[in-house]
């Protein structure tokens, strides 16, 4: 099994479409913790809603390829319509932040709608990521 962390995000109904991500994701997946909430400001295009944030971590048998296009059918099941502005209004985003145990996305550390729930997420499940530095493995002097 290969362990995952999603982002989630809305701005359209946000806590039902979260919510409604959740739900398919705990029937159809191997659902294993989620973070807590956040209301975050819009990012690059402003003029819109304020968006809900959370992550979930999952575990899956796909491969990376195969389990994005899955995320993908889960958006459009939830209406998700692509416009051209990506960073525009969206009744759901799911897309994957940690794979088999690293973090795969390169603004991660830049980005607080992405990051504060992720880290949520590991630190509340002490789960061990590549890239990240776990407070039980920073270096202390005496």
């Amino acid at each position: 099994m290969i362990s995952t962390i999603i982002s989630v995000g809305s701005n359209i109904e946000p806590h039902k479409n979260c919510d409604a991500a959740k739900m398919i994701l705990l029937k159809e997946t191997v659902f294993k913790g989620n973070a807590k909430y956040i209301i975050t400001k819009p990012w690059g295009y402003k003029d819109q809603a304020d968006f809900l944030n959370g992550a979930f971590w999952l575990e899956t048998n796909h491969n990376f390829e195969k389990f994005n296009s899955y995320l993908k059918t889960i958006e459009k099941r939830l209406d998700r319509i692509k416009n051209g502005n990506k960073a525009g209004p969206r009744t759901i985003d799911l897309d994957i932040v940690i794979w088999d145990n690293e973090i795969i996305v390169d603004d991660f550390y830049d980005k607080d709608f992405i990051q504060i729930p992720v880290i949520d997420i590991i630190e509340n499940y002490s789960l061990s990521i590549r890239g990240y530095p776990n407070k039980q493995h920073k270096h202390t002097s005496n």
